[in-house]
């Protein structure tokens, strides 16, 4: 096979996974559609002729298409924001699928947009609210018939209005952007309109994802007054009963009702407190400020909310009512621990003091400017702490600062979070208190000197302090550091320098009471040789011997010497193994046991040194002299005494008449002469067949080493 076959039959392989890989092209709208809705992680290559259905908005980069058959939303990726794509226009698209991680929905983007012809825009099809919310016209241009029963003004992007549209039970949410007709959107609550736009289903931006399909139009061209709103919106019904009469509000064509009262407090500029002639206590959420003042007597037309607790209306309207208001009340006594938690202290509010007048008295904790909400004080006692919540341009006591005790007149208020339906009712989450007016809240006492922030301006100078005699503290210490590690150097070098001393004085004295001698004796004896050599070769043959002798021992005893200074047995911390690491390299065969029982720890290196040099002596004259085939060696602290003893199964001699220095033989001399340098006596016990056995007794301190 030629090389040019092969890559023809790799490249035929390799094309269907590429193409598999890459996509095929989409050139129709039904499959357009279904690319879109696809999740698989795959980039879809699109080539569509459509028509446009819904052009795109002022703001936007959407518009709608449609094959007569498939209603879709596609993306201009290619002109926007100086599109000239209008509705009625027959465009071919090309682009792709976009599929996003984060954003959880795909969307059709068009690269290269052609306008193959211009029409006329499709007409709107009529549609109910239903079939919006069904979404039975998504993408498609619509007329809606419905009540507006809301409007407000996205606080998200302030360029868009959203109304609410309502049929009794069905509503749906539309939205327009506008730039000044906002100002005549509060005229249409309450109007019957015909809304012409599109329905279309939000995704993500500052979209509001959550509202479902939402109606697109514009303000005021896409809506019709079909029936306009009552002139007088204090005409809609009064707001009585439970629950259930704001269930029957809301599912009216016109939900908004209407109360009259008495303003007994007002806080955060648009809120209020209403106590109404039958009694109960609502709370009022205007939708433009200022609130009414405390004593106002008011009508308010709003749309009803509950908390379970009392009948509340937002986004209200208000009016003076012309009836008188309702008499004074008597404030209640009170505690913040009673208010918030029971006679255990565990958490627990008094929903029946809802809109009461209550007195009570604490000690100022917080103080929070609000701004053109006005302040909140946080009211501490016993431990609980309870806001309390000043209107606007409340006139506060100049002197009230943190930590006075003062005393508080005001309404109380239960706070309570907004019913959905995951919960069966709303919870409360809490409590504070509104001042009416100036005389409401009094200094009863000002904060100490001695305040919680001077506190903490002498601590964190005793701090500061403490810190700079750390450090300097730390600084002497590493200073006196260096200095003792100075001292300690130059002491070791001065405990190194005597040891070396000390060394060399103990070597010398060595070298001249055992060496030195022998040499002197040796010397001596050739001496005596030579002189009697002619007249008496005899005598002269003995002293040559006797010198022969010493020289030998003189040799031994270098060899020790020298084996002393390289030895490391001193090391050792038990006296076991320093004597048998001394005794091994000479015992040969013959059987050796050692059994000292003397701490290392309360021998000098001195006596440690002589000891050694003493068993060495005794075992080494136990195998050359005495042929012993076994040597004992046994040591022990006794009564304040240090005895230790060399045994052995040798040949064994007379002690009356051994030989001595006089013979060339100065092993025994020279281990009575050490033992006595330590402060010892020692004990010969030997007969000639029965072995020889060498005891030694030292005196040891009670403390210390000897």
């Amino acid at each position: 096979m030629t090389t040019t076959l092969r890559y023809i039959l790799a490249l035929a392989i390799a094309l269907p996974f590429a193409y598999a890989q890459a996509g095929e092209v989409v050139r129709s709208l039904k499959g357009l559609e279904s690319a879109v809705k696809c999740e698989t992680p795959r980039a879809d290559e699109f080539e569509v002729e459509c028509s446009v259905c819904v052009g795109r908005s002022q703001i936007a980069d959407t518009f709608m298409i449609t094959d007569g058959t498939v209603f879709m939303q596609m993306t201009d990726g290619a002109s926007y924001p100086n599109s000239p794509i209008r509705a009625g226009d027959r465009i071919r698209a090309s682009g792709r699928v976009i599929r996003q991680d984060n954003d959880l929905y795909n969307y059709a983007k068009a690269f290269k947009i052609d306008i193959l012809s211009h029409g006329e825009p499709p007409p709107p099809a009529e549609a109910s609210i239903r079939d919006v919310s069904d979404g039975k016209t998504l993408y498609r241009p619509i007329r809606v018939a419905g009540t507006i029963i809301d409007a407000f003004r996205d606080e998200i992007d302030p360029r868009f209005v959203f109304f609410v549209l309502s049929s009794g039970r069905d509503i749906v949410y539309a939205s327009a952007y506008c730039t000044n007709a906002f100002e005549r959107t509060p005229g249409l609550v309450g109007a019957t309109v015909a809304v012409t736009g599109s329905s279309f289903k939000p995704h993500g931006g500052n979209n509001r994802v959550n509202f479902g399909i939402q109606i697109s139009t514009s303000v005021p061209d896409g809506i019709a007054i079909l029936k306009a709103a009552p002139e007088d919106p204090f005409l809609a019904p009064p707001l009585e009963g439970g629950a259930h009469e704001v269930r029957k509000a809301l599912e009216s064509a016109s939900p908004w009702r209407k109360v009259e009262g008495t303003v007994i407090a007002t806080w955060n500029r648009a809120t209020a407190l209403l106590k109404t002639q039958q009694g109960f206590v609502s709370r009022i959420s205007f939708s433009y400020a200022p609130a009414p003042s405390v004593g106002d007597v008011i009508e308010v037309v709003g749309l009803p909310e509950t908390d379970f607790y009392t009948m509340n209306l937002s986004r209200a309207q208000w009016r003076k009512a012309e009836h008188n208001a309702s008499p004074p009340e008597s404030p209640e006594d009170a505690t913040i621990r009673f208010l918030l938690a029971d006679e255990s202290g565990r958490r627990e509010f008094k929903p029946g003091y809802n809109g009461r007048l209550v007195r009570l008295v604490g000690l100022v904790q917080n103080i929070a400017d609000l701004g053109e909400d006005g302040t909140r004080i946080t009211l501490g006692d016993g431990g609980f702490e309870l806001p309390i919540q000043l209107p606007p341009k409340f006139e506060m006591d100049d002197g009230l600062a943190k930590g006075s005790k003062i005393e508080v007149v005001g309404v109380c208020v239960m706070e309570t979070e907004t019913r959905n339906a995951q919960t069966p009712f709303p919870r409360i989450l809490g409590c504070f208190v509104v001042p009416r007016y100036a005389d409401d809240l009094r200094v009863i006492a000002r904060p100490p000197w001695w305040t919680p922030a001077r506190l903490t301006l002498v601590i964190c100078a005793l701090a500061i302090l403490i810190l700079a005699v750390l450090v300097w503290n730390v600084m002497l210490k590493k200073v006196s550091d260096r200095k003792g590690r100075d001292l300690a150097a130059a002491r070791f070098a001065n405990s190194v320098s005597e040891l070396k001393v000390r060394e060399r004085t103990r070597l010398a004295t060595e070298l001249h009471d055992s060496i030195v001698q022998s040499l002197t004796g040796a010397s001596m004896k050739l001496r005596a040789a030579d002189k009697m050599f002619e007249t008496n070769p005899a005598a002269s043959r003995n002293q040559l011997t006797l010198a022969l002798k010493t020289l030998d021992s003189c040799r031994d005893e270098i060899r020790n010497c020298i084996w002393d200074l390289r030895n490391q047995a001193l090391d050792e911390p038990v006296m076991d193994k320093v004597l048998v690491r001394t005794l091994t390299p000479h015992v040969g065969d013959t059987r050796l046991t050692v059994r000292f029982a003397v701490p290392r720890e309360r021998l000098t290196d001195n006596t440690a040194h002589a000891i050694i040099c003493i068993v060495r002596e005794l075992v080494l004259n136990a195998v050359r002299h005495g042929k012993a085939k076994s040597v004992q060696v046994a040591g022990c602290l006794d009564s304040g005494k240090l005895l230790f003893s060399v045994k052995d199964d040798g040949c064994g001699f007379d002690p009356a008449s051994h030989p001595g220095p006089d013979d060339g033989h100065f092993g025994l001399q020279g281990v009575l002469e050490r033992i006595e340098a330590i402060g010892g006596t020692m004990t010969l016990i030997s007969s000639p067949g029965a072995g020889t056995k060498v005891s030694a007794s030292i005196a040891m301190p009670k403390e210390g080493k000897q």
